[in-house]
């Protein structure tokens, strides 16, 4: 009896508090997280609906104003001559629902949403669960590890309903205390961060022994960072890492595996109830199933079913079926995380589940469905295609104390890139910063940060940017903690509503060599120059040392070189190659730069 008064009281103060309109974000937040804690057994897809909700709704809002200060200074949302072309995302892709609409209503209103997506998309939410003692936190020093739900959504027709899992936190086995992997992200962060500063003023090592204390001070925050990684899928995602994959690109592989499971239990298990997501959850073992330790396997199979023997028949069955197909050598489209701003600072791209895949990052799945929106007429086969990649812009080293990176990366933009124009060596005014966004294909941006002491970033919100931002600069794209009870902030989402299809960034401080190999590794990949030996092939020596090199006579000397280019038009995938670059130095590097958006692709003339 008293759990069920507690219940109506619970429902009641929801209620109430549903109805208070333009509440702050954080309380939005916990709001619509407490909501799917409370009706979860109940409704799971109505608890998937809260969880949607509970992502950046200050971000969502500030999207939804800016349209609306668009129509009431007289101005239309639509410019162009065929009315058609947005400068600002359009509030009803994004925009909460109301408080008195009917909870069906929402929830279908989202399975069209994840309908309407490319049926190539994959997107997997990952939202911590509702924990009343940040309700005190006072303290920005202050982070708690979460047990989190993590969503699945198939985007398409035809395809199955949304689902969640429940991941447990991460727990040390001798002392059965909760590992604070989310207090070591930030420890790492910060201890990266001062390394680097007391070495900034630094030209020279005065000598042999502080250069070897440079170095392994670095290398110790990055096998820090490994660690971490590694704690991220195994004691965290654990088994429920399975679900981190895309589609095949052949559909025929999807539909085998279907019409195996399904003849697996009519067999072995005609009386068992298979439900679809049940069913589901078996696809995304067998498609995973060589990421998986046998324990994690153990685990899963354990959720699905109490019966030993069907446990190991099953367990045997999908990796029977891995290996048959060849799964682990299969093509594989992208894959969207739709993170909590507080999951933000982790690194997840670098788990070995991923370390392949096509990944990007958005912080709501309303954004992905809005992005969509504005750019569902040139987007193919699930990548918004960038027909001109040749026209780019770039600002390099505005504020000329980075010499060693202008002389590397003007020297890789005059041999790969020609065609490209911008401004190097000096601050470009207000006016050329805003022309280069809006004029070109591809925008990059390497100097410190990511610019934002160049131009405004609430002039970047009511710009209308179609171009691809590629940002550089140390923490270029990081979240930051403003406060405890304020939502995160970064400038990247100013990019976003200005509706930037896909930013690329740094989650912390980098160092410029490896952050000029990563660049021309990206841009060398993704952009392709058949008439030039590729960039790979070049003699850098001197290049590295940040002297100024003339590549032209390279270009002849190695005539034999010519046709062998190495292209990758996704631009994710370009990404994930240049992460495994041989010439990068630090972990932190790779780990550090990640891309924010939909998927992207250049097409070849």
């Amino acid at each position: 009896m008293e759990n069920k008064e507690n219940s109506e009281e619970i429902a009641d103060i929801i209620r109430k508090v549903s109805n208070v309109h333009c509440v702050a974000g954080p309380v939005h937040q916990k709001l619509e997280k407490f909501k799917a804690y409370n009706c979860m057994q109940e409704s799971e897809l109505e608890a998937i609906y809260h969880l949607v909700e509970s992502h950046v709704p200050g971000l969502r809002l500030k999207a939804v104003l800016r349209y609306e200060k668009i129509l009431t200074s007289g101005g239309n949302p639509c410019s162009g001559s065929n009315n058609k072309v947005r400068v600002s995302l359009c509030k009803n892709n994004m925009s909460s629902n109301c408080a008195n609409s009917k909870v069906e209503d929402n929830v279908n209103n989202m399975l069209e949403k994840i309908k309407e997506m490319p049926a190539e998309w994959t997107l997997i939410q990952l939202t911590p669960q509702f924990n009343a003692e940040e309700n005190e936190n006072i303290s920005m020093k202050r982070h708690c590890t979460n047990s989190l739900t993590l969503t699945v959504f198939n985007c398409g027709p035809n395809q199955p309903k949304p689902f969640c899992v429940k991941v447990e936190k991460p727990i040390d086995e001798i002392t059965g205390s909760t590992v604070e992997l989310m207090y070591e992200a930030h420890s790492i962060m910060h201890d990266n961060r001062n390394t680097l500063i007391s070495s900034k003023t630094q030209t020279h090592f005065k000598g042999i022994s502080e250069k070897q204390n440079y170095y392994a001070r670095r290398k110790s925050i990055d096998d820090r960072l490994k660690m971490l990684v590694k704690d991220l899928q195994d004691l965290y995602l654990k088994e429920w890492k399975c679900f981190m994959v895309g589609k095949y690109v052949d559909k025929n592989l999807d539909i085998s595996v279907e019409k195996h499971i399904k003849e697996f239990f009519q067999t072995e298990a005609p009386s068992f109830n298979v439900t679809e997501k049940m069913q589901t959850i078996v696809q995304y073992l067998i498609k995973s199933a060589h990421y998986l330790k046998l324990v994690e396997l153990k685990s899963a199979l354990q959720t699905l079913s109490p019966d030993k023997k069907l446990q190991k028949q099953l367990g045997q069955f999908i990796r029977n079926i891995s290996n048959k197909l060849s799964l682990s050598e299969q093509k594989r489209h992208p894959l969207i995380l739709i993170l909590d701003d507080s999951l933000d600072c982790f690194p997840w791209e670098m788990m070995d589940i991923l370390s392949n895949v096509s990944v990007s990052r958005l912080p709501s799945l309303h954004l992905a469905y809005a992005l969509f929106q504005e750019y569902k007429d040139s987007i193919k086969n699930g990548f918004k295609i960038v027909k001109n990649p040749e026209n780019g812009t770039y600002v390099v080293n505005p504020d000329t104390d980075l010499k060693g990176m202008q002389n590397r990366i003007l020297s890789f933009y005059e041999y790969w890139l020609p065609t490209w124009q911008g401004v190097f060596g000096c601050k470009p005014t207000e006016e050329r910063f805003e022309k280069m966004l809006v004029s070109s294909e591809t925008f990059a941006y390497n100097g410190h940060g990511g610019g934002w002491h160049l131009f405004p970033m609430n002039k970047v919100e009511r710009m209308r940017i179609n171009a691809i931002v590629l940002l550089f600069g140390c923490s270029s794209t990081k979240l930051n903690i403003l406060s405890p009870q304020v939502e995160m902030y970064s400038s990247y989402q100013m990019y976003l509503i200005a509706c930037s299809p896909c930013i690329i960034g740094n989650l912390w401080e980098v160092t410029d060599l490896d952050t000029d190999i990563l660049t021309t590794e990206l841009l060398s990949t993704w952009i392709p120059n058949p008439g030039k030996v590729h960039w790979k092939n070049l003699d850098k020596t001197k290049w590295r040392k940040g002297e100024i090199v003339h590549f032209r006579s390279e270009e002849e000397e190695h005539s034999e070189l010519l046709n062998q280019q190495v292209h990758e038009p996704e631009l994710l995938k370009a990404l994930s190659a240049a992460k495994k670059s041989s010439q990068l130095s630090f972990y932190l590097t790779k780990a550090g730069v990640v891309a924010r958006g939909i998927p992207v692709k250049t097409v070849s003339k």
